[in-house]
């Protein structure tokens, strides 16, 4: 055997030894040499980058054993192993939320009191708001794994079924919530007919007449004269013509309100940020320019 023919045999049965690149980390570190800091590359490899990366750099090289990574491996398979759990376990209450919105939606189980379903409503509002963003927490945490695990040479077989399941999930929430924000013109005390039909009796009724910066958002189509009026309790909401007849037109209709406070953040949840993204209804025309800053 020649002696390249034995080099290269070693060199075939020999593991690849294992560099990570060290940066000083300093205040005088550039960002490329920290971008490489705590990287792994096999000695050889066509990609691990030549040092000095450039004039004065004092990066350098320390081996690393394969055992030291087996522990790491652990931790990101345990770890990988437990978010896809949790993916699980939403996704489940995902599902739950979903039927419970049906069953509201529907009319199924609408034989609450008005008070109650409204505050089933913000409930599966607020539910539906931290599966979408939980969802979106766990993807990016096995993202990171998947990324530092190709970063340390660690190839591991991530599980991963129910994190991919919340991906098709999330768009059912949103449309969900999409639901739930339509549904509140249809509520029964938010009917047209169990609203007040003048300024007078809404005042009668315990509603509250809107500061002027309030009408803003129902003065669309050049109605510069509408006023609403607001239940701090109930959150009904209804919107008066000059002439005193209830405003019914998609862009300016009043419309149920699950933060009744209007200063309040559960306002703002509840029923501002819904009504930039979706309008009032399918049917709403008002450009989104115009149903963030209103008429005005």
């Amino acid at each position: 055997m020649e002696i390249e023919e034995i080099v290269e045999y070693i060199n075939f049965i020999t593991p690849p030894r294992l560099l990570r690149f060290v940066s000083e980390k300093g205040e005088n570190s550039c960002d490329e040499c920290q971008k490489y800091h705590g990287m792994i590359f096999e000695e050889n490899a066509k990609n691990i980058p030549q040092i000095p990366i450039h004039p004065n750099c004092r990066c350098k090289y320390e081996y690393v054993s394969k055992n030291d990574l087996v522990p790491i491996q652990k931790n990101i398979e345990n770890i990988s192993t437990q978010l896809d759990n949790w993916a699980k376990q939403i996704h489940t209450r995902g599902k739950q939320l979903l039927r419970d919105v049906d069953n509201i939606v529907l009319g199924i189980k609408n034989t609450q009191k008005e008070i109650e379903l409204k505050i089933k409503i913000s409930i599966l509002i607020t539910a539906l708001q931290y599966a979408i963003t939980a969802a979106e927490k766990i993807k990016l945490a096995e993202d990171t794994l998947k990324t530092e695990s190709h970063k340390l040479q660690i190839k591991i077989n991530f599980l991963g079924a129910e994190v991919k399941s919340l991906a098709t999930a999330v768009p059912d929430w949103i449309s969900a919530l999409k639901k739930l924000h339509y549904f509140r013109l249809k509520e029964f005390d938010q009917r047209l007919e169990n609203l007040p039909q003048s300024p007078e009796e809404a005042i009668k009724r315990g509603f509250t007449k809107a500061a002027p910066n309030e009408n803003w958002y129902h003065r669309g189509k050049g109605q510069i004269d509408n006023e609403k009026y607001y239940h701090k309790i109930t959150g009904q909401e209804v919107v008066f013509d000059k002439n005193g007849k209830i405003v019914t037109d998609h862009e300016n209709i009043g419309t149920k309100n699950y933060g009744t406070n209007p200063k309040s953040w559960e306002h703002i949840k509840f029923d501002v940020i819904p009504y930039y993204i979706w309008g009032n209804s399918p049917e709403d025309t008002t450009p989104l320019f115009r149903r963030i800053f209103g008429y005005h």
